[in-house]
């Protein structure tokens, strides 16, 4: 898939971790082969803002389509080229199984002892590392991902505010209906940009969101599925939001059961 115009967009995935990225860098390379670009900066724990965004840019021009775990919003101040921001956000508590089978399979050798259990392990990050817990995708939202006291409810309204000037966003929850959408805002770009996947690096998915949560709780000791619920008031309120939304988006689109259906029945042919 190849266009030079210079009016097309840089498609910008701010790959939050745990939140169905694999698949969508999947769906990018898929589309756009060497045009698109997995880009990091300089350690795990970096941070690239719009000026660094606008000089990947303009260093990178033959590529179309970016991803990074250290993209941070916001992104108004990128001159070089119109840009298209894609981000999904997840329900917070469905993220943490995943974070939790990750971090175990990284785990360095002697730490096996923070993993004995979920709620072990649960209970060991809310007191040493709370920002993995404390409503993070709010933060990383009002704030850039930037952590340094728990978010409030004047944060939350900020995430809402950037979350709904997005002019795009997805739910894992809902992936394919987001990616109905996200087909339907690239394609006015490149007509045979094709969205049809099948879940990259989360096998789980496919049990729907009401049974992973089930499922969470009933492996957690009281007190630790209550630190969850503590720690995420806000994350729980921003992803509500955002769930209402995305709904109201895909009322706009007439057609959209029919490209619906169509992007399930390409997305089994893959399998």
């Amino acid at each position: 898939m190849n266009n030079s115009s210079s009016l097309l967009p840089a498609l910008i995935h701010l790959h939050l971790f745990k939140n169905g990225g694999s698949t969508l860098d999947w769906i990018l390379r898929k589309n756009f082969g060497q045009q698109f670009m997995e880009f990091h900066g300089e350690t795990a724990n970096s941070v690239l803002l719009a000026p660094d965004i606008e000089r990947m840019i303009r260093e990178h021009p033959e590529h179309v389509a970016f991803s990074s775990h250290h993209f941070r919003l916001p992104l108004d101040t990128v001159t070089t080229k119109p840009v298209f921001p894609i981000f999904f956000l997840r329900h917070p508590l469905d993220r943490i199984a995943s974070m939790f089978d990750q971090e175990r399979r990284m785990a360095a050798e002697g730490d096996d002892w923070m993993f004995a259990s979920l709620s072990d392990w649960i209970e060991h990050s809310v007191r040493n590392r709370p920002y993995i817990f404390c409503d993070s995708q709010v933060s990383f939202l009002a704030r850039g991902g930037v952590y340094y006291e728990p978010p409030n409810e004047f944060c939350l309204e900020d995430a809402i505010d950037a979350l709904d000037r997005l002019p795009f966003f997805g739910l894992v929850s809902e992936y394919d209906a987001s990616v109905v959408l996200l087909e339907n805002q690239v394609q006015q770009w490149w007509p045979d940009f094709d969205g049809a996947h099948f879940p990259q690096n989360e096998g789980s998915r496919d049990r729907g969101l009401d049974s992973r949560l089930e499922r969470l709780a009933s492996h957690l000791t009281p007190s630790a599925y209550a630190a969850l619920l503590r720690n995420n008031k806000y994350d729980l309120a921003l992803f509500e939001h955002a769930r209402a939304e995305l709904l109201a988006r895909t009322e706009q689109i007439s057609d959209f059961s029919e490209k619906l259906d169509s992007l399930k029945q390409r997305s089994a042919l893959l399998r």
